[in-house]
């Protein structure tokens, strides 16, 4: 497009991030932090924006995204790179068992959010009800 000044602008579309796996899928937190790993495609990164996990109601930094090719374009966030992976983690604790749901939402002006159904459960810890033969 051209504007009224002269001056051409072009807009970058990209599609909204896509989670193909979490990994591991199955954790209890009872006993200590937990390292997860975000597999998909479209998680835009710069080098002061990350894309934000969703767990549940509860929303992570990641602590890492790799995989990475450079979006092409003069982009006024500066350099933008597409991640094929994301790291985060989350504390001992932080969910009881269940089923959580996992989204990812790219950084502002992309701001648009995973769509598929993937679900993160968190087991509790095993427990000892009896022992035999009895001492």
């Amino acid at each position: 497009d051209v504007l009224e000044n002269g001056i051409t602008s072009l807009v970058t579309v990209v599609p909204p991030p896509m989670v193909a796996a979490v990994a591991p899928d199955l954790v209890c937190d009872a006993q200590g932090d937990q390292t997860m790993t975000l597999t998909g495609t479209g998680f835009l990164s710069s080098a002061t924006l990350a894309p934000s996990v969703t767990v549940g109601a509860q929303t992570f930094v990641p602590t890492g995204v790799s995989g990475c090719s450079p979006v092409p374009g003069q982009l006024t966030e500066g350099a933008v790179s597409t991640c094929t992976s994301i790291t985060f983690v989350f504390p001992i604790g932080t969910f009881p068992e269940g089923d959580y749901p996992v989204v990812v939402t790219n950084p502002k002006p992309a701001d648009c959010k995973s769509l598929e159904m993937v679900m993160l459960h968190v087991a509790p810890p095993p427990a000892v009800t009896s022992v035999t033969p009895k001492l």
